[in-house]
């Protein structure tokens, strides 16, 4: 079941001026239209997240970003050709958008990543709105035939203080960490990044290497 979102503390988001004109100046630098944009280059999209996160922290005392990869997506192309992958991630996108606040700001992070900037959120709604998207993929539907398997996502969530001194990177990085986490434990799930990850990913990949 699809979890409600506040429309009070949405409201009361969108509310304030200083809010508004920099969600204003995130459009302007693309980064909320990306989205719409299916070959723009990592690169390039890391600019425009810094820039984002410049204006964010202006105007957020806490700020979560969401990195999501759609599972197995490799099988969708090899299994029934690109064209059906194309038609995931076209639906994909509308249901990310359905399933965020208006001010939250989603963008297309290369091959099937997304990802989500949650200005003045902390790590309860982010997770909420991780969970959200998670079921609502769950339960989407993709016309195609012959009928595709069922769509997932595995995601992966990072909070960080207006005061932090991390840079885009290390943000991006550490949401991505949290990823890795999802996807090694079974797809399909959401992680949020906290103390004691790091020794959790090193075991991860200590176990994967013995097998190998």
């Amino acid at each position: 079941m699809a979890i409600q979102k506040n429309n009070d503390d949405e409201k009361k988001f969108l509310s304030s001026p200083e809010i508004a004109e920099n969600l204003s100046l995130l459009k302007e630098l693309g980064l909320i239209d990306h989205i719409e944009s299916l070959n723009e280059k990592i690169d390039s999209y890391k600019n425009l997240f810094a820039s984002a996160l410049d204006i964010v922290k202006r105007i957020s005392a806490e700020t979560s970003i969401i990195i999501m990869d759609v599972d197995y997506f490799k099988d969708f192309n090899d299994s029934y050709g690109h064209l059906a992958g194309d038609r995931v991630l076209e639906n994909l996108e509308i249901t990310i958008k359905k399933g965020i606040r208006p001010g939250d700001v989603p963008s297309r992070f290369g091959g099937e990543k997304f990802t989500i900037l949650l200005p003045d959120a902390n790590s309860e709604m982010a997770w909420t709105v991780a969970e959200q998207l998670r079921t609502m993929v769950e339960n989407m539907k993709v016309e195609w035939e012959p009928p595709l398997p069922q769509v997932t996502i595995s995601l992966g969530v990072f909070t960080f203080q207006k005061s932090s001194n991390l840079t885009a990177d290390e943000i991006m990085g550490r949401a991505d960490e949290a990823l890795y986490i999802s996807k090694q434990m079974g797809r399909n799930r959401s992680t949020a990044w906290g103390a004691g990850l790091l020794n959790r990913i090193e075991h991860m990949k200590q176990e994967k290497d013995t097998r190998t």
